[in-house]
């Protein structure tokens, strides 16, 4: 996951948006991803769903994040205050 992280922090500053999000959902997928790897992941996918006009997804990705509580570390509490502007 590590690898992947570090090409989607390239991605999101090179703008390539879609592409971000088709690798944050591709890590989701994984079941080996630590809880601030997931919570980092699902912040990332929300983040790009905003972008994309996608609330829906957006929002269900940053519940799940939120979800992860004090184990999704720093990630966790991204989500929660995102989610709080959304609402």
């Amino acid at each position: 996951p590590r690898i992947d992280f570090i090409y989607l922090e390239g991605m999101q500053k090179k703008g390539d948006t879609k592409e971000v999000l088709t690798v944050a959902e591709n890590l989701l997928k994984l079941s080996q991803l630590k809880p601030q790897e997931r919570s980092r992941a699902l912040y990332m996918s929300a983040s790009s769903s905003i972008t994309l006009g996608n609330a829906t997804l957006a929002k269900q990705r940053l519940n799940e994040c939120v979800a992860l509580g004090k184990q999704g570390g720093n990630w966790s509490l991204l989500c929660r205050d995102t989610l709080d502007v959304m609402k």
